[in-house]
């Protein structure tokens, strides 16, 4: 029988045990028992029922559920050809006849006499697979690409009616981060960078550094397997205590903790628990709680501003000049004065607060301060159990136009030009709008917001006093516990009972920061002072965020970090010195050491400048 005899293709097709025309326009495929001509395309899969005919041009979808198209990196593929590696790190990969080698990342499985041809590989890994082995692990995710998460939209369920998503869109699973490689992928060689790169900080521009740098354009080709982050208390997310203690933390971007566990950085990064105390930059060291040393290639400091103790010294006549405490460094605050500056603060303070609940029938507890953070803290205890009546809320800045003292320095952003102004004491121009306070200001563009906010207050039976400054508090003779606290207007002076405060006043760099960098010789003039690459003036040391400025020379204060985005200030510091990362050269000394050449200090002749302004709220 002549097999070439032209037969209508809806015959061929209608066949049941006739395999699928994955081409459709090339040429019919015949049966299992019968030889396909395979010279058009790469190379058929067989199997018991049918052979697939893969060519190099067009893919059909069969079914979206059976296809996962990563849209980072445009490849179509077939289900079959995806491999998921579910047993942790380890390779090669044993499960019953199943044997993977993912050493390649591109090793066809073998099954029974099946072949399939892998071409995509991705590995999910979930937070709970965070365990300690007795032993390392072999792995290849630094050989793989890390995919950033895609921002889910949020529908209006009643809106939509009969056209919303289905369950499988709607639902919630269990946040993993994603790596991926392909046959593309796996066939360019990665370039590790070696240098130590140790980051300090706890402010937002320190995630944009570290996203930009482990998730940007160069993931494909570089690895950076020497980064170390300090921070006290680990990064957003660390805490597995579920609760309200993440509301007391308003949130200024989208490094929430569900983001920070799609991302997982603890896989790239090694976190160091505790404070910067000094800097050796002889030795290119740091010193950590005056405590344990790191040696680094570089450093970059991001430390923002963060909620300070106050100076409580002070026996002055303030009735006069009622003003703010200036932020001191002490050793530790009372047991029942909280700053809530990150989750671990914000936890330990809610714990104390439930301590508080259950010892005492009657208690008082005082919020002061005048941002955003002051009233995300007086919702949470409302949400938290704590009744109205037993909130006092101390508002140091209202309508009436008095400002601290504390903030004449700063500067205020003409809303009519634009232009950037220092405020003056007393002042009540209604032209200026304070960049760096929350959007709940005194400004009559927001007594709508104001009057919303003070409505529900009252609702709640909240105690509010306006124009209050505080002055200092009474310690418990037995405890070192505040007993009371004290606060005055020009006229007027309380002192009110306190079970517990929250301390929302001043903002600044800590003290503890201020003191490494000038023991340091690091140029100081206010704040860290850098170029218009990010360095200060040590080649090796770049900084970023709310704790630096421009030096003078460059008459650039109006583009200072501080009044812009801090996660976009992060990636654009990684954008300007990812050329330095790899300009680290070492030669013999004569003793035999390594010697570190410094890197080119070639200054650009243009400050950075960024699109998103500053959040009115957040480090």
């Amino acid at each position: 029988m002549n097999m070439s005899v032209t037969l209508p293709l809806s015959t061929i097709l209608s066949t049941m045990e006739h395999v699928r025309n994955i081409t459709s326009l090339y040429y019919p495929l015949y049966k299992v028992e019968h030889v396909s001509n395979i010279t058009s395309v790469y190379y058929p899969l067989y199997n018991v029922e049918h052979v697939r005919n893969i060519t190099s041009f067009y893919y059909p979808l069969y079914n979206v559920e059976h296809v996962r198209n990563i849209t980072s990196f445009y490849y179509p593929l077939y289900k079959v050809e995806h491999v998921r590696n579910i047993t942790s790190l380890y390779y090669p990969l044993y499960k019953e006849e199943h044997v993977s080698n993912i050493t390649s990342l591109y090793y066809p499985l073998y099954k029974e006499e099946h072949v399939s041809n892998i071409t995509s590989l991705y590995y999910p890994l979930y937070k709970v697979e965070h365990v300690s082995v007795e032993h390392s692990m072999a792995t290849v995710l630094s050989q793989m690409i890390p995919v950033l998460p895609r921002p889910q939209p949020e529908y209006t369920l009643e809106k939509l009616g009969d056209n919303k998503p289905n369950s499988s869109v709607l639902g919630t699973e269990m946040p993993f981060a994603l790596y991926y490689m392909n046959k593309r992928y796996s066939s360019m060689p990665k370039i590790v960078i070696n240098t130590k790169i140790i980051i300090v900080g706890t402010s937002n521009a320190e995630l944009g550094f570290l996203e930009q740098l482990l998730f940007g354009p160069s993931c494909v080709r570089l690895t950076f397997n020497n980064l170390t982050l300090v921070c006290p208390h680990g990064m957003t997310g660390d805490l597995d205590h579920p609760g309200l203690h993440n509301q007391l933390l308003p949130q200024t971007c989208h490094f929430s903790a569900q983001y920070m566990a799609k991302i997982s950085l603890h896989t790239w990064v090694n976190i160091v628990s505790g404070h910067l105390t000094a800097i050796n930059r002889k030795a290119k060291q740091i010193i950590i709680n005056n405590e344990s040393m790191l040696p680094y290639d570089y450093l970059i400091l991001f430390g923002g501003e963060t909620f300070q103790n106050v100076d409580t010294s002070y026996t002055g006549d303030t009735m006069l000049t009622p003003r703010e405490r200036k932020p001191v460094a002490t050793a530790e605050s009372p047991h029942n004065v909280f700053y809530i500056n990150c989750e671990s603060d914000a936890f330990h303070a809610l714990l104390a607060v439930k301590s508080i609940m259950r010892r005492q029938r009657i208690y008082n507890i005082i919020v002061y301060g005048h941002n955003i953070e002051s009233y995300c803290c007086i919702n949470v205890l409302l949400e938290f159990g704590v009744k109205g009546p037993a909130i006092t809320y101390i508002d140091p800045i209202t309508q009436s136009g008095f400002i601290d003292p504390y903030c004449q320095d700063k500067k205020f952003r003409c809303s009519t030009c634009g232009s950037f102004l220092p405020i003056w004491h007393g002042s009540t121009c209604v032209s200026l709008l304070p960049i760096w306070l929350s959007p709940i200001g005194h400004m009559p563009a927001h007594d709508k917001v104001n009057d919303a906010i003070v409505a529900y207050l009252c609702e709640k039976e909240v105690m509010i006093y306006s124009d209050y400054c505080f002055v200092g508090w009474t310690m418990n003779p037995n405890q070192s516990n505040v007993c009371s606290a004290k606060f005055q207007t020009r006229t007027k002076y309380i002192d009110i009972q306190c079970d517990a405060l929250f301390f929302y006043g001043n903002k600044d760099v800590s003290l503890q920061t201020f003191s490494a960098l000038n023991n340091a010789s690091l140029v100081y003039n206010g704040r860290l002072v850098i170029n218009t690459r990010f360095q200060t003036n040590d080649a090796y040391i770049f900084a970023g965020g709310s704790l630096t400025k421009y030096a003078g020379r460059l008459y650039a204060d109006k583009y200072n970090h501080c009044y812009y985005n801090a996660v976009e200030v992060g990636s654009k510091l990684q954008n300007n010195s990812s050329q330095v990362w790899r300009e680290v050269r070492t030669t013999e000394r004569k003793d035999g050491a390594a010697q570190t050449h410094e890197p080119s200090r070639v200054h650009r002749s243009a400050v950075t400048t960024y699109s998103n302004p500053r959040a009115m709220i957040g480090p």
